[in-house]
Parts: structure tokens; sequence; C-alpha cells
């Protein structure tokens, strides 16, 4: 109960002549306070003569008495009062009665000091309710003299919290204790915790030098890297506004000095202003004095009593002498406590406007003790502690070390359950916050190393990805280098912050040689090591310490500090009377030597034991290993389980992964109340849960070390529950969460039921398209496509071959694809599947039409066609329909070309197939456009994309809607080759219009994606575009440079029809440079190949060309021939574009009459060929 208080204090007013009548108090005060300040010894008889002269100066005897009387058995507050700063900073709490001794000591009464003011009504907040919400913050910034100024932050926190704990644990009070010193968490904290009571320790200056005209306080926060940052008393009292901070202890070094000139003057003193009850440090006081300090007050108040009563308890705490310690004073240097322990009780001094004003509104509140513990994170798959707390001057040390890049290989060794994983956590925590990415994962039998690789491959951006396909195909072998290539991407892609965490390592290192058994992890270290010099940082944890690594760059968890301890034991459901008996804490402490798992299942275990039963379980936990600890007490804790319970545990590990409960509910349908049985298992920290963001649900998963005891304790787990957890996992993806990662989670839990013909199928309903429109193509061939084109399902296997071969084709392996595609035709023709058969008939197509051999892709394509309008697949004849319309584009037959592409739009339309539509709408824009036919196309542009009508010369802008609408589509759907040729379409229209510039932007962009997603075909048509772009700039070195590449990969995959393309363009180089032997040469090689695969707008290129340089050459006959013949193709297949450079030449060359003109050489040619074969 709190104490009874006199509601009326004795009001101490000393007269304003005090100091002139009575300078020895002056004096002796200063005499006093220098001694404090050079570390001289006080004892209570300096205390006494300065107490008794203040008593005396006073003359209040007879109205003192006359109080006493009148408070009876009540306490007396004391109060100093006085407007004048010369007098309010004497050592008033030396005062010495004759009768009582020190007032700032005797129990009867308390101390305080006032302003000389009544507190005006409205001047601070009302409190607010409970439970008593108390803040302890503390600044240790690193660059402090560690031997004379370092403070014992860990034993401060400690002590406050076994004080404090039992109020914890009923709900009386709520503590929180931040590592991080920063002035920016202090005021998060206010805002967010809303504390009554804040404990501000740390290290305090007062800057009153008699010369100075400004005298001002300081108090010491760290700043974002760790180092001391002096912050004005002005900048502090202004974090207070705006809060509900009752009262502020400031365990400081002279936080409560002030000048004598101004009482706004010093850090008390600025914050009395702002909260209610301010308590500082009048000199330097003792560290171990202020713990002590501390945890007195902090004990007091959450008993109810008033502060100033608190403050008269912990004075009295502090005058106890503390032999036997060598401690470090603040400002001072070392020294035997023994020396120094004497005069602290009177430093501590409370400011206020009226010490009755509370903490809280009413400390009659239901109180609400912790009942759950606090939802755990993941970080990537590895499990860490909702909140990290502890290990301030380790996390403080590695963190510096980390950021600074002084440190880029970190292993943190120790036992198991000592928090290694928690600290290794945070750390990758905070890295990420300073803009660190982390790749995380903990080798553990539930975790897949290849998903991870598969993620990380996923992470990569399309280039880079590509190319790391490449590495993979050349080192097949070799681990390192693959590991040191992903590696580098990533890092290029996170300029050079990235951070590798592997958890768990014991479990990839033998137990003698300590060495990794792992390839996979020791290529992994191997290429993460050769990267630290550019940026690179690896994070490790084991319980071993690999052989040969470099003692600088590990660090030996040594057992958490007893405070740490604590704050592991406020998480736990610890019987009540470990919080009241606080040596059976401490005990439990040294037996588990601060293992926060063992604390886990220990707290567990104990429920319902008689204090008997705990003591000899204790003791036996005493008498074993760490390890064997945690084991003893996961076996009592789960032989105390219901066998329902039990039951529901073993069949837990069927999720790999945590699940909602409904999916431990479908575990459960011969259970009574699964849910009652979950919460016990949870209660118990047997299974733990976590907040799932993305889906908004809270997801459980059966603790890791539970689960390796299962694997060695409990009946191997019946493949019923995995097929059950399977089918759960199936539920979640069609029903509510469609996502890629969750069809990856499906995948493994069907392997792992052993339902290998679902998953099978699975993959290629839902995975393998997806991983396709990500240009994933080399993914797919490696990883996923092979074992499905085992399957013994015919209609399986025949959709993976043809999916194999579409890869393939993917990346310009013809030969490859077609073996594949060929198989796949075999079987679904064997097995009567028409509508797999005419989805292999085009894809086959698509090879010859690669090839140039137009002829066998139409053949193919029209029995497509054929198959699929016989079986009514819609989407299938509609993309038939587009491909045959390629095929007549690509001779210059625009006109059948349009007639296709329109009747496969409108069925696109028709049944919402939007990337049909998008591939659509990219061939109508560059077909019409190439035709020249602009009335048709705007007519079309009206009807599909209801765009107004333009004039005929705008056709360049109507074809730029046509690709942009493609474009967004394109994006939209994921698209990535048809986003790809649609960047590359986009750019020839500002070609066209001599926006190079903005062309090249767009090529650049479409050659990125072809190369991130493997297109080889996309990729060599695009590096024919920029250097037909770079040539129009005049570049030709950068052209040709191009058109070489061009050629290579042309050449390499077997595409004919651009291989002639880039043949004409290269001749064009040489023709500019007056080559003309050169040009001719390579113009002759493209005209061979577009006449072989009957490529008409080729043939009329090359020819053109061709003509130029006969006509350079003189031989103007030979000229004119090839032109008349270009006319005549041109003229025959209405190619718009060959049509209209003819229309220009003539008037170049001085022929009257345009395209007429070449009509009439035409006839005269022909009649001359005519009258020489009549000869």
């Amino acid at each position: 109960m709190p104490s009874n208080v006199c509601p009326v204090p004795f009001i101490i007013e000393p007269p304003d002549d005090l100091l002139s009548k009575y300078p020895e108090i002056k004096r002796n005060g200063n005499t006093l306070a220098m001694n404090y300040a050079f570390n001289r010894l006080v004892e209570e008889k300096d205390l006494k003569i300065v107490g008794e002269q203040l008593w005396q100066a006073l003359d209040l005897n007879e109205a003192f008495a006359a109080a006493c009387a009148a408070a009876g058995r009540q306490i007396l507050p004391l109060v100093v009062r006085s407007a004048q700063p010369a007098l309010l900073q004497l050592p008033w709490e030396t005062l010495y009665h004759p009768e009582h001794g020190f007032l700032g000591l005797h129990p009867a009464f308390t101390l305080s000091r006032n302003f000389g003011r009544p507190a005006p009504d409205g001047e601070h907040s009302p409190p607010t309710a409970g439970p008593l919400r108390i803040l302890l913050f503390t600044s240790l910034p690193d660059n402090v003299d560690q031997e004379n100024s370092r403070l014992d932050v860990e034993r401060e926190q400690a002590e406050v919290q076994a004080a404090l704990m039992p109020w914890i644990l009923d709900g009386t009070a709520k503590l929180e204790m931040p590592d991080d010193g920063r002035l920016e968490t202090l005021k998060e904290y206010l805002k967010k915790f809303d504390p009554h009571l804040l404990f501000l320790s740390g290290h305090g200056k007062f800057f009153g030098d008699p010369h100075q005209d400004k005298h001002y306080a300081e108090f010491v926060f760290e700043d974002e890297y760790g180092r001391a940052e002096g912050v004005h008393e002005k900048e502090l009292a202004e974090a207070f506004v705006g809060s509900n901070v009752r009262a502020v202890v400031l365990s400081a070094c002279e936080s409560g000095m002030s000048a004598s000139d101004a009482l706004n003057v010093g850090l008390a003193n600025r914050l009395s202003r702002f909260v209610p009850h301010v308590i500082g440090m009048r000199e330097s006081i003792l560290d171990e004095a202020g713990i002590q300090f501390a945890r007195a007050v902090a004990d007091a108040v959450a008993t109810g009593e008033r502060l100033d009563v608190a403050l008269q308890t912990a004075r009295k705490m502090i005058t106890k002498p503390l032999k036997g310690r060598a401690i470090f004073r603040r400002e001072g240097e070392a020294t035997d406590l023994s020396e120094l322990s004497f005069g602290q009780w009177c430093l501590p001094m409370l400011l206020t406007a009226d010490p009755a004003l509370p903490l809280l509104d009413d400390w009659n509140f239901v109180r609400q003790a912790p009942t759950a513990r606090p939802a755990a994170e993941s970080l990537q798959g590895i499990v860490l502690p909702p909140e990290f707390s502890g290990r301030r001057s380790e996390l403080r040390t590695l963190k510096s070390r980390l950021l600074s890049g002084k440190l880029r290989r970190l292993l943190i060794t120790g036992p198991g359950g000592q928090g290694k994983t928690a600290l290794a956590g945070k750390l990758a925590r905070d890295m990420q916050a300073a803009g660190f990415a982390v790749l995380a994962w903990a080798a553990r039998p539930e975790n897949d190393w290849d998903e991870f690789l598969f993620d990380l491959e996923l992470s990569l951006n399309e280039y880079d990805a590509k190319k790391y396909d490449r590495v993979k195909a050349r080192y097949k072998d070799d681990l390192v280098k693959q590991a040191h290539y992903l590696l580098g991407f990533l890092l290029n892609r996170h300029k050079g912050k990235l951070l590798l965490f592997f958890d768990n390592l014991e479990s990839v290192q033998d137990p003698e040689s300590l060495t990794l058994t792992d390839a996979n992890f020791s290529a992994w270290i191997e290429a993460a090591q050769s990267l630290g010099e550019k940026g690179l940082t690896l994070l490790l944890t084991s319980r071993w310490k690999l052989p040969e690594w470099s003692e600088a760059e590990h660090h030996a968890l040594r057992h958490p500090l007893y405070g740490d301890f604590l704050r592991m034991v406020r998480n736990e459901k610890l019987p009540p009377e470990f919080s009241k008996e606080r040596y059976r804490l401490w005990r439990l402490y040294d037996t588990l030597h601060g293992n926060g798992r063992g604390l886990t299942f220990f707290a567990s275990a104990v429920r319902g034991m008689t204090a008997v039963e705990e003591e000899a379980f204790l003791n036996k936990l005493a008498e074993v290993s760490a390890e064997s600890q945690t084991d003893m007490a996961l076996d009592t804790v789960i032989s105390h389980l219901p066998a329902e319970a039990r039951t529901l545990l073993e069949r837990l590990p069927a999720y790999r992964t945590p699940a909602p409960k409904e999916g431990v509910f479908v575990l459960a349908p011969d259970l009574p109340e699964p849910a009652a049985l979950l919460s016990r298992l949870t209660d118990v920290s047997l299974v733990e849960y976590y907040d799932e963001p993305t889906w908004q649900c809270r997801e459980y998963q059966v603790h890791p070390r539970v689960t390796d005891w299962l694997e060695k304790n409990a009946p191997q787990l019946n493949i019923r529950w995995l097929k059950v957890a399977a089918r759960y996992r199936r539920y979640l993806f069609d029903w509510e969460r469609p996502t890629l990662n969750q069809a990856f989670i499906v995948h493994a839990a069907l392997q792992r039921a052993e339902q290998t013909d679902e998953a099978d199928r699975f993959a290629l309903d839902y995975i393998v398209g997806k991983l396709n429109l990500a240009g994933l193509y080399r993914t797919l061939l490696s990883d996923w496509l092979p074992p499905i084109c085992q399957s013994e399902d015919n209609f399986t296997r025949a959709e993976a071959l043809g999916q194999t071969g579409k890869q393939n084709l993917h990346i310009g392996d013809y030969d490859t694809a077609l073996k594949y595609l060929q198989q796949s035709l075999q079987i679904r023709q064997d097995i009567g599947d028409k509508q797999g058969e005419g989805t292999t008939l085009n894809n086959i197509s698509l090879i010859y039409q690669a090839r140039g051999d137009y002829e066998t892709a139409l053949k193919y394509l029209q029995q497509s066609l054929q198959i699929r309008q016989d079986i009514g697949n819609k989407e299938g004849e509609g993309t038939t329909l587009n491909n045959i319309s390629l095929i007549y584009d690509a001779r210059g037959d625009y006109e059948t070309a349009l007639k296709y592409l329109e009747q496969s739009l409108q069925i696109c339309q028709d049944i919402g197939d939007k990337k049909g539509e998008g591939a659509t709408l990219n061939n109508l824009a560059t077909t019409s456009y190439a035709r020249g036919d602009y009335d048709t196309a705007l007519k079309y542009l009206q009807q599909s994309l209801q765009i107004k009508s333009e004039p005929a010369g705008e056709a360049s802008v109507s074809a730029l809607k046509y690709l942009q609408q493609s474009l967004q589509i394109q994006q939209d759907i994921g698209d990535k080759q048809g986003e790809g040729k649609t960047l590359n379409n986009i750019s020839q229209i500002y070609d066209a219009r001599g926006d190079y510039d903005t062309a090249l932007k767009y090529l650049q962009q479409s050659l990125q994606i072809s190369q991130d997603i493997g297109d080889k075909q996309g990729e060599g048509a695009t590096l024919n575009n920029l250097a037909t772009t770079s040539y129009a700039r005049g570049d030709y070195d950068t052209a040709l440079k191009y058109l070489q590449q061009s050629l290579q990969i042309c050449q390499d995959i077997g595409d004919k029809q651009v291989e002639g393309t880039t043949l004409n363009n290269i001749s064009q180089i040489y023709q500019a440079r007056g080559d003309y032997d050169t040009s001719l040469k390579y113009l002759q090689q493209s005209l061979q190949i577009s006449q072989d695969i009957g490529d008409a707008s080729g043939v009329c290129n090359s020819l053109f060309n061709m003509g130029h340089i006969h006509w350079q050459n003189g031989e103007q006959q030979e000229a004119v021939s090839a032109w008349v013949t270009v006319y005549k193709l041109a003229k025959k297949i209405n190619l718009a574009e060959a049509l209209n450079a003819l229309a220009g030449l003539a008037e170049q060359l001085g022929l009257t009459g345009g395209l007429q003109a070449w009509e009439e050489l035409a006839k005269k040619m022909d009649e001359g060929a005519s009258g020489e074969n009549g000869d």
C-alpha cells in the first residue's frame, strides 16, 4: 500500500538575504561541490556542517514543530521554494535538524524543490491511465572514455527489471528498454509508448564557467554511428512538448546543476518547465550509486508511492557502503568504492511544481497480466524473436564494424539456445535498414537449398539472369564459379551493399574436423569471401568455429547477461514465486547459463509442478550439459501433454512451412477441439506462430528444436497427413493465394506426399507458363521440365516434351527444339490429343519460319489451323491465324497478312485473350505501316481502338498508338518476349521521324529484354535495328559492331531471314565508306538467302542496293536492270516501302513520272527480252 502522506506540505522559503547574511553557507557549499568535482572523499560530517548551517539560517524550529504535530503519523512533505536561482541551487538535501538529523533521509519526511511559483492550472496535462509505463532510456556512445566514463548499462537494466518484475508480471507496470541511444529514438518512444516515468541515463555536462557569457547543459546521446552527440538542454526539453510524461529521473552527471542567474538553465531546471516532476543529480554521481538509486525509485513507484516518497526511500538506499567493488566514476578516475561510497545520497534532487501530483490518474485500474508471447518474426525463413533485446555492447561493436566496412566476414559461434541467430538476425535487420540487401538461409532439413537458389535467380534482373544461364551452362560442375557469378550479379544490382546470412552452419559441419560437409556451402562461402572487397558481407552462425577461420572475424558468443535473461523471463510464464523470490531467478539463470531456449522449455516444463518437484527438476538440470537440458525440458513438456495434443504435435511436421490455423485443423479431423489443442501447444512454446503481413493472418509451425526431437522420438509421419497437407496447400492456391510462390509450396507438398503425377501436372499448369513468360527458359530446361518428360502419363509427358521444345526454340536451339517437338507430336497423335497436336504443329512451324523455310512452316500452320477449327479451339485458332500472317508478311504479301491478322484480332477480342490481342495489334501496326495503306490502318484503328481520324500523313502516329496499346497489354500480363518486340517496333517509328535518340532508347530496352530472357531471334533483330539507327546518325563503326553481333547470332541459330537482312545492312556500311566491292559481296550473299527462303521483301532490298553499287561503278545497264526487277516484284506484292524508294530514285535520275517511268522501262525491257527470244 502507498504511504500515508500529509496533504499539506511544509513550505520552506529561504529569505532573500540569506547568502549575504550567512556567506559561510555559500563558501561551504562551494567547497562541497569542489570535493565532488575532484573526487575527494565526502563524509557525513562534511554534509552535516552545511546542513546545520542551512537549518540555523532558516530559523524555522517553531513552525516546523507545529507542522510535524499537525501531520501526526503522516509523512510530511518538505518543499524548498525560492524564485532566486542562487538560493535554490544550494545543497538543501543536506538540511540537518537537531532532533531528526538529515531531513532528506528521514522516513517521516520527503524533500523537494519548487521554483517559487505555483503550477498554473493546465500547465501540465492530466495523468493517463494505468498500467504504469516506465521507459528506461540509456545512451552509451562508443567514443566515451572506456575506463573513466563508461556506464554499466547492463547492470542498471538488470536491477530495474528485477525490481519491477513482480509488477510487470501481474500487469501493474510495463517496462521498455531500447538498445538505441539516439535522440530520435527517445522521441519515438515518448510518442508510441507514452511513458508515465522516464529514466534517462547517460552522461550530462553543465557548462557554467564564470568567464562564459552563457551557461547551459548538455545530455550526451548517440548519433547514428554510435558516437557521442551532445544535445543542448533546450533541444532536449522540446522533445517533451506534447508528451504525457509525468516524471523524469535524470541519472546523469551534473543534471541538476544550474546557473545562479537563471532557473531555466540546466537539464533538470529546463525539463521541469514541461514535466511535473524531474529528479536530477546536483553533481557527478558514482555509477554504482546511480544504479541502486534507479532500482529503488522503480521499486517504490511500482507500489504506488508518490515520487517524493520514492526519492526519500532511494536516498536511503545509496548511503550504504559498497566496499569490495572497484568501479569507474563517471567523470573521474577508477578508484575503490569504499573511499567514495559516502555522500552520494544527497545528490539526487526533485524539482516539482507540486509533489502530490500523481503519476497515474487512478491506481485502482484492472490489472491484466501478459497472457501470450508475441508472435515470432521470420527473415526469409529464419525464425527470429519478435524483438531483439540485450547484448548491447556486442551488438554495437559488431554493427559498427559491419556498417563501416571494416568487417566483411563474421562468424558468430556459441552453444545452442544462447541467441546466435537472434544476434545475427538483428545485425542483418539493421544492415537491411541501412540499405543493404539481405539474402538469408538456414541450414535445416525443412529448407530446400535449390529453392533458395531459384529464388535468387528470380530476383536477378532479366539481363543478369540470362548471363547467369550461360555461366551455369559453361561451369556446370564448378559450384564456386556459379556462386561467384550469381553473387556478383546481385552485388552489382544492389550497388555493392549485399549481406549473405547463413544460419545453423553446424548442421553441415563434421563434428570432429569441423569442416563443411556440404559442397554448396563450401562453394558459396569461398565465393562470398572473394567478393568482400567489392562490398559483399558474409554473416554466419554455428556452434563451432570453422577451421582456419580468422579470429579477427570470429565472435564467440558469451552467455547472456543477467539483465538480458530477465528480459527473456518477462516473455515466459514462470510461476509467480520466481519474480517475488529473486534468488530463484538468479539460480535459474546460473543453472541454465542464461540459455534462452532452455528457459522457454523450462517454463513450460515446470507448470503444474509442486515446489519440491520443481526443485528436483532444477537440480537434475544443473547436472547435465546445456544441450541435454533442452532435451530434458522437452521430454518433460511433451510427456505432460494430453494424448490428443501430442497426436496433433506429431502430425504438424506435415507442413514444411508455416500454415494458417485452418491448415492445422485439417490435420485433426478425429481430434476434439483442435483450436484448444493448438493453443496448448503454443502456450508451452512447442509451436511458434507468425503474423503473416501479406495475407493478414497468423501462421503456425513446429519449433525447429521440437522438429528435431520428434524426428528422434516420435513415430514416422503417416503419408496420409502429408497428402492432407498437400491438399490444403492446393486449396489455398486455388481460392486465396494464387501466387507463384504459393505454387512452389504446393508443388513441393505434392512431391513430399509422393503424388508425383499430380505434382507434374500442377507444374505444367501453373508454374511453367509463368516462368516462360518471365523468360526463364534455361531454368525450365535444367530444373523443371526434365523430370516431367519422364512421366508415365502420356498426356503429361507429351506436354512436357512440347514445352521443352518451346524453351529451346526461345533460346535459338532449333535442332533440339525440333527433336522434342516431334516427339511430343507423335505422342499427341497416338493418344488422339487434337488440341495438343494443334499447338505442337504451330510450334514446329516457328522453327521453319525462323530458318526461312516458309513453305514448310505454312504447311504445318495450315494443318494446325484445320485441327483448331475442327475442335472449336478459338484461342489456338487466333494464334495460328496470327502466325500464318507472319509468313505472308515475310514474303511481302501484306494484303493476305492483314486478312489473317484481322481474323485473329477478332477472335482474340471475342474470347478475351489479352496476350493474343497484344501480339496481333503489334503485327497489325507493323504490317499496315510497311504496306503504306494509311486509310485502311486508320479505319481499323477507329473500329478497334476508337482512335479519332487522323490525316494520312500522320500514319506513324497511328502506328505508334497501336504499338503503345500493345505494349501496355504485354506489360500487364508479363509477356516479356512480346514486350521486347513491341519496344523494337516502337523504335522504328521514332527512327522514321528522325528522332534517333528516342529510337535508340527503345532499342536498348528491347535488347535488354531479349538478352535477359534468352530470345536469340529477338536479340538479332534488335541489334540489326540498333545498327540501322547508328548508321542514320553517321556512326558507322558502332553500326558495323552491332551488325556483326547480329550476323553471328543469326548464323548460330539458323535465322535465315534476319541473316539476309543483316548482310544487306552490312553492305550499306561498306558502300558508305566507298568500298563497293566488299559491299557488293555482302549484297550477293543477302540476295541468295532471300531467294532461297522466298523473302520477296529481302530480294527487293538487296537488288535495290546492288543497283546503286552498279551505278556507282558506271555499270548503268546492270543498275537499271536491278531496279526494274525490284519494281516488278514490289508492284506484284504491293511493297510500299520499295515502291516509294523507286519513286524517289526516279526523280534523282531525272526520270519523269515517278513510278510510271519504271513501268515504261519494265515494258521496254520485257519487249527487248521478247525480241531477243524471237530472234
